[in-house]
């Protein structure tokens, strides 16, 4: 009887014993070990503009009954000004005074070409009338989002350009099979000088309106970096 309690006891551990040891046994998954080259290239352009965004404000001090025009008339002052530009309203306040009018400020902004900047402040005041005051707040030479765009999907491409040929040359100086691992983009934009001027405290790039010259184009350089690794798979002996 004890005989037979003991090779049930056996037959019931030794399945057990056996997945133990081959668990033990199995190798644990290894990734490849890789060859890095670690270096950074740098490409630069220069973006032209013949344009700028200006930023006008209004001023007007309204009683309830000009409030409901208000807006019509900036739009018709803002046609007379520029034609075929569209403006866009980026601020608007609204408050009454102890009079009980109210006092409203605006600002509108819009991306004109240099030619249609000449006398643009003696303009933009001439639209002034009792009640409502026009005035320049900020002319940036600065190129649009598009020409930025542009520019940088150039550069990224040059870069790309680079980085296949450096590719191809580790490829041959070592013959290892080398591949991009990873790359990584970041941009700096050097700003091109203009005048500046303090306005409510705040400095920003202004620009005198009557100096501009006609068909004058404003340059900005872009400056694109490209962080690179290469690798390879090193061969498991």
């Amino acid at each position: 009887m004890h005989k037979l309690t003991l090779v049930a006891f056996l037959m019931l551990i030794t399945p057990l014993s056996f997945a133990d040891s081959s668990q033990s046994q199995m190798p644990w998954p290894s990734y490849p070990k890789l060859n890095r080259i670690h270096y950074q290239a740098s490409v630069e352009q220069w973006v032209t503009t013949s344009t700028a965004l200006v930023t006008i404000g209004i001023d007007a001090s309204q009683n309830q009954k000009g409030m409901d025009t208000l807006q019509e008339q900036v739009d018709d002052s803002l046609a007379t000004l520029t034609k075929n530009v569209t403006w866009q309203m980026t601020d608007y306040e609204r408050t009454e005074d102890a009079s009980g009018l109210e006092q409203i400020h605006m600002e509108e902004q819009a991306r004109l070409n240099t030619n249609q900047l000449i006398d643009m402040r003696s303009k933009t005041y001439n639209l002034s009338k009792p009640g409502i005051k026009y005035s320049i707040i900020n002319i940036e030479f600065t190129p649009s989002l598009a020409e930025l765009q542009a520019a940088q999907d150039s550069l990224r491409a040059e870069l790309y350009t680079k980085i296949k040929q450096e590719l191809d040359l580790v490829d041959k100086t070592y013959a290892q099979d080398f591949y991009i691992h990873n790359i990584t983009f970041t941009q700096g934009n050097a700003p091109m000088p203009v005048p500046m001027a303090q306005n409510g405290g705040n400095y920003k790039m202004l620009a005198v309106a009557g100096a501009v010259q006609p068909q004058a184009t404003m340059s900005q350089k872009v400056v694109m970096t490209a962080d690179v690794i290469l690798a390879s798979t090193i061969a498991v002996k």
